[in-house]
């Protein structure tokens, strides 16, 4: 299991990367990892999306959890 901050850390480089396309890009990532039948990585990407959109909700991408 991937540590909460470095979902976080993640989550932040995907917005500082791909701006408003980050929660499509860790969606997709989701939806593959998914597909191939691999939980632990989906669970990762999922919880990536979710600080992703926390992001957007608070307006920021400039503070990491």
């Amino acid at each position: 299991m991937i540590a909460e901050l470095d979902i976080w850390r993640m989550a932040h480089i995907l917005v500082v990367q791909r701006g408003h396309g980050a929660w499509v890009v860790a969606a997709d990532r989701f939806r593959a990892a998914s597909i191939a039948g691999d939980e632990e990585r989906a669970s990762a990407w999922l919880r990536i999306a979710n600080a992703i959109a926390e992001f957007a909700a608070r307006g920021s991408s400039k503070t990491v959890h």
